[in-house]
C-alpha cells in the first residue's frame, strides 16, 4: 500500500513540474473585396465618330489618295495604334498609318488611303462611304469592348486630280567638253535646271527640254518620271555655234506632252558669249574720216565752252572693240584734241567719235589746219591691232 501511495506522489510532482507549451494567438485576415469598375468604363472602347468629307490627292509617284475618319477612345487606357478600313466606289481603303495615339475622350482624325491604279481610277464626284474599326494593334492583345460603335457611314467628295507644274530655275551655258567658256566651232551645252512644284503632282509622262540659240534649235533627251518637289537638270547640246553674243531661249515640255497647272513658268532666256576660235581672232580699228571743220559747244556739267572735232572710226576686225581712243594734233598750233570717253564698236560697225580741247573756238587761229589723228584700242587690254597702217589719218580742218 505504501508503494502505491509513493507512486501517486511522484506522478503528481511530475505533472506540477512539467512546462506547458504556449501557442501564439491566431491572426484573422479580413475578407478581400473584389475591384469593381464602374459600368461603361472598359479598358479599350474605340469608336468612329464620323467620316470627314474632304478627299485629298497625294500627287506623288505612289499615286495615293486618302480621306479621314474621326476616332475617339471611350476606354480608360491609351490606344497607341489602330486599324480602320473603308469602302468607297468599290475600292477598299486601308489605314494610311498607325494613326495618332488615342487617349480617353479626345477625338482625332485618322487617315485611310488607296494607292496606285486604284487611286487614279477614281473620278470626281460625291460617293457614299462605309467604314469600320478593323482592330486595335497597339497595345497588343487589347480588345475593343464595344463593337457596336465601330462602324460609320457618310459621303466623301472627290475633286479633280492635281496637275504637275514644271518651273524652270536657271540656264548654264558652257563648252560641253572643257566645261569652260563657249568657243565657236565647239559643242555648247545648255544645262537647264528646273523643279516640279511641290504643290502639284508627279510627272509620269515622257517629255523633253528644247533650246534655241542663234537660229539653231536643239532638244535634250527624254526625261524620266519626276516626283513633286524634286529639282532636276537636263542638258541640251549644240554641235557648234558661230562666235558672237547670243540669247538662249529654253522651254520645258516644248512639245506640250504634259497637262500642267501653268505653262507660263516653263520658259527662260539667258545670254551667252561664244568666243571666236583663236585662229580667226582679229582686231582692226581704222580711221575712215576726219571732219572738215571745228565746232564749239558748252559743257553741261562744267558750263565751260570747248572746241570739238568729229572723227569717224570703223571696226574692221572679227571681234568687238570694247573701248577705242583717238588723239588729234591741230596743225602747227600745238593744240591737242582728245576723247573724254571711249566708245565701243562691234565687229563691222562704223560711227562718229568726238575729240575735244578745253579752248574757245575764238582762241584757235583761223585758217586751214593740217590735222593728224591716231586711233588706238583701249579695251580689251593687251590685244594687237592687226593693221596699224589704218590707225592714223591726216586731213585739213578749217576754223
Amino acid at each position: 500500500m505504501l508503494t502505491s501511495v509513493l507512486a501517486r506522489i511522484v506522478l503528481l510532482a511530475a505533472v506540477v513540474v512539467a512546462p506547458q507549451t504556449v501557442r501564439p494567438p491566431q491572426v484573422v485576415k479580413p475578407p478581400q473585396r473584389a475591384v469593381v469598375r464602374p459600368a461603361g468604363a472598359p479598358d479599350y472602347d474605340l469608336a468612329i465618330v464620323k467620316i470627314l468629307p474632304e478627299f485629298r490627292w497625294d500627287g506623288g509617284l505612289s499615286e495615293s489618295a486618302f480621306f479621314n475618319v474621326m476616332l475617339v477612345n471611350h476606354g480608360q487606357k491609351e490606344i497607341q495604334q489602330a486599324d480602320v478600313t473603308c469602302t468607297m466606289a468599290g475600292k477598299r481603303f486601308g489605314s494610311l498609318s498607325g494613326g495618332p495615339t488615342l487617349t480617353k475622350g479626345v477625338p482625332k482624325p485618322f487617315g485611310v488611303a488607296v494607292w496606285g491604279r486604284e487611286a487614279v481610277d477614281i473620278a470626281p464626284g460625291t460617293y457614299p462611304v462605309s467604314c469600320k474599326v478593323a482592330g486595335i494593334i497597339q497595345p497588343r492583345g487589347a480588345r475593343d469592348a464595344n463593337p457596336a460603335n465601330d462602324t460609320a457611314e457618310g459621303t466623301v467628295t472627290v475633286g479633280p486630280r492635281p496637275k504637275p507644274d514644271l518651273v524652270i530655275r536657271g540656264i548654264n551655258l558652257r563648252d560641253c567638253e572643257t566645261r569652260g567658256a563657249a568657243v565657236a566651232g565647239r559643242p555648247l551645252c545648255a544645262e537647264v535646271s528646273f523643279e516640279n512644284d511641290r504643290q502639284g503632282a508627279a510627272i509620269t509622262t515622257p517629255w523633253t527640254v528644247a533650246c534655241e540659240i542663234a537660229g539653231l534649235r536643239a532638244t535634250g533627251p527624254g526625261l524620266q518620271p519626276i516626283d513633286k518637289g524634286y529639282s532636276v537638270s537636263s542638258s541640251v547640246r549644240f554641235d557648234k555655234l558661230p562666235a558672237g553674243e547670243w540669247t538662249a531661249d529654253c522651254t520645258l515640255d516644248a512639245a506640250n506632252n504634259l497637262a500642267e497647272t501653268s505653262e507660263a513658268n516653263n520658259r527662260m532666256s539667258a545670254k551667252v558669249v561664244v568666243l571666236p576660235d583663236a585662229s580667226t581672232v582679229t582686231y582692226d580699228l581704222a580711221i575712215t574720216g576726219i571732219g572738215s571743220a571745228l565746232a564749239e559747244e558748252v559743257d553741261a556739267d562744267r558750263h565751260e565752252p570747248y572746241t570739238k572735232l568729229e572723227v569717224r572710226l570703223k571696226n574692221l576686225g572679227t571681234q568687238a572693240i570694247l573701248q577705242a581712243d583717238v588723239a588729234c594734233t591741230l596743225g602747227t598750233t600745238g593744240i591737242s584734241l582728245f576723247s573724254r570717253a571711249g566708245w565701243s564698236f562691234k565687229a563691222g560697225e562704223e560711227g562718229p567719235f568726238v575729240v575735244m580741247a578745253w579752248k574757245r573756238l575764238a582762241d584757235i587761229p583761223a585758217g586751214s589746219h593740217s590735222t593728224r589723228c591716231v586711233a588706238s584700242i583701249v579695251q580689251p587690254k593687251g590685244v594687237t591691232d592687226s593693221n596699224a597702217a589704218n590707225n592714223a589719218m591726216t586731213a585739213a580742218v578749217i576754223k
